[in-house]
């Protein structure tokens, strides 16, 4: 008898250590599948998806949600409705008429002196707007000495010898060409430009230069 019952405890014993193990891998399996759905879901979040109408982070627009403040006059237009691409940029081609912000080709330098804002057009309004250039480090001064912004090195350089006489001759912008180096907006016509005299040159317009050369 005394056998017995030790057979059977025995037997209970094994039985409730097997259902713990059991229990406790259950628990793990449990955990694993709640840490992979935690995973899935912090990538979803992570990873913005276009056309789910939610304006997610890298999205301009999500079908009808826009940030705030968003739609065509914000932009530069006089009217229409902003609507929203199937990629999820802004889609202004809905929108109409625009106002141009500056006079093209216009410039000026900002008040740090390191920089200028230059006048062009909105390849997506088409109008003018300003933007901003920061002079590149051989040329680290903005100045304006004919109203056009442009970008000079800190040293100046001597345009003529002491007692030479001077004489101005212009010359269209169709007998001269611009110098390897130019910086600034106006490059095409300003700087340092070679004409058929030559000597060193002066903007005078938008359609002429000044060439001063020294008399022998």
């Amino acid at each position: 008898m005394k056998s017995t019952l030790q057979f059977t405890l025995m037997i209970s014993f094994v039985f409730l250590f097997v259902v713990a193990g059991c229990d406790d891998e259950s628990k793990s399996n449990t955990n694993n599948v709640n840490n992979l759905n935690n995973l899935n879901n912090t990538n979803n979040v992570n990873n913005a998806v276009c056309g789910n109408g939610i304006l997610e982070t890298g999205e301009a627009c999500d079908l009808d949600a826009f940030p705030e403040g968003t739609n065509c006059l914000s932009l530069g237009f006089t009217g229409g409705t902003i609507s929203c691409a199937g990629d999820c940029t802004l889609d202004t081609t809905t929108c109409e008429g625009c106002v141009d912000a500056c006079i093209y080709d216009e410039s000026h330098c900002n008040i740090d002196g390191n920089a200028y804002d230059y006048c062009d057009l909105d390849t997506e309004t088409g109008c003018t707007a300003w933007y901003t250039a920061t002079c590149p480090e051989a040329f680290p001064m903005c100045e304006e000495p004919m109203g056009y912004a442009n970008c000079y090195p800190t040293e100046c350089v001597d345009e003529c010898g002491e007692g030479e006489a001077m004489s101005d001759y212009v010359v269209g912008l169709g007998t001269a060409h611009t110098r390897e180096g130019a910086i600034g907006p106006m490059a095409n016509r300003l700087l340092e430009i070679e004409a058929e005299l030559g000597g060193r040159a002066k903007f005078l317009g938008k359609d002429a230069l000044k060439v001063r050369w020294s008399e022998k």
